[in-house]
C-alpha cells in the first residue's frame, strides 16, 4: 500500500496482517520487515499473537474475535482478500471458525451464509489458504 501509494498507484484498501508465533523472541523472525511495512503504511494494522509469552495462551483467532466487527467489515468489503498460512492440524480450522463467528456477530449473517460467503471467495481465489500439517 505505501509503495503504490508512493508510485502513484490507484489507492488500496486497508491491509492487516495478524501475525502468531509462540514467542516473539524466539519466532518473529521477520519482526523488523514487518514492523517497517506498518510504519510505512504497507500495512494498515498489524497485530500480533505470542501464544507462550502471558499467563494464557493467546492466539490469532483470539486476535480475530477482538476485532470481530473490524474483520467482518473486512472480510465483506467489495475485493476483500484473506490469506491463511500456517499449521493445518488446528491454527486453519480454528481461524475459519473464528472468521465464521466474526461474520455472524457483525453481518448479519447465520453460519450457513457465513461458511458460504467464504466458499466463494475461496472459489474466486480471494480467500486463500497455504496451510501444512
Amino acid at each position: 500500500k505505501g509503495a503504490a501509494a508512493a508510485a502513484g498507484a490507484a489507492p488500496l484498501g486497508p491491509a492487516w496482517l495478524v501475525f502468531g508465533c509462540r514467542r516473539a523472541e524466539e519466532d518473529y523472525l521477520y519482526r523488523a520487515d514487518l514492523e517497517g511495512f506498518k510504519a510505512d503504511g504497507t500495512l494498515t494494522e498489524l497485530i500480533t499473537a505470542f501464544s507462550r509469552e502471558g499467563p494464557e495462551k493467546v492466539y490469532v483467532q483470539h486476535k480475530l474475535a477482538a476485532h470481530g466487527a473490524e474483520v467482518a467489515a473486512l472480510i465483506t468489503a467489495p475485493g476483500a482478500h484473506v490469506f491463511i498460512c500456517g499449521d493445518g492440524a488446528g491454527m486453519a480450522k480454528d481461524v475459519h471458525a473464528a472468521l465464521v463467528a466474526a461474520l455472524e456477530a457483525h453481518a448479519g449473517m447465520d453460519a450457513k451464509e457465513a461458511a458460504r460467503t467464504l466458499a466463494e471467495m475461496t472459489a474466486a481465489g480471494r480467500y486463500v489458504r497455504d496451510i501444512w500439517s
